[in-house]
């Protein structure tokens, strides 16, 4: 199809300019509906979900206000607090150190012709430090072999002071060590 236009060139620009108007106002109403349309969906949605949350909220917060769900939640706190307490004496048993065994142990090493005076054992730093008497100085080297040649005691940790030595007879003796615990040996 074949138009012509016979307008004057003034005309013409304002022919074109009322084309773009038109246009551009067509689409502002286009668009402005779309959005009104969009929103009335989104509205209606946002309402239905409003209504659906409040009655699912009020729907728990009267199971929750039952006698049967408050005692459920009172032994749930219970069980919680014991199991604390429960993890608390399990960290405590395996921080004990069974000292019966270190000190058997200890005296065992004691010969003949020598006795253990005292024994101390501080548990956190796991030292044990012996002192007793001896006759000879025979039995303290013995007494020190045994030590040294132990599964309990950390042959590293040994001290032997050369006082233990010194005198050839009627000694007081004194050794210190570290002692391994069963449970971590294996």
């Amino acid at each position: 199809m074949l138009t012509l236009n016979l307008l004057p060139q003034q005309y013409k620009h304002e022919y074109a300019f009322e084309k773009k108007k038109r246009l551009t106002v067509f689409l502002c109403i286009f668009i402005s509906l779309i959005l009104t349309v969009f929103n009335a969906f989104l509205f209606s949605t946002y309402l239905f979900l409003s209504i659906g949350e409040k009655a699912t909220h009020d729907a728990i917060k009267a199971q929750q206000s039952t006698d049967i769900v408050k005692r459920l939640t009172d032994i749930e706190k219970e069980i919680r607090s014991a199991n604390t307490k429960i993890g608390t004496l399990a960290n405590a048993e395996k921080e004990i150190i069974p000292i019966a065994p270190v000190v058997e142990k200890t005296a065992l090493l004691i010969g003949e012709g020598a006795y253990m005076k005292s024994i101390s054992l501080d548990a956190a730093s796991k030292n044990v430090a012996i002192t007793g008497f001896s006759e000879t100085r025979s039995a303290v080297l013995a007494i020190a072999k045994r030590l040294s040649e132990s599964d309990f005691a950390d042959t590293q940790s040994v001290k032997n002071p050369v006082k233990n030595i010194l005198k050839e007879s009627d000694i007081d003796f004194t050794f210190s060590f570290m002692f391994i615990r069963e449970d971590t040996k294996k």
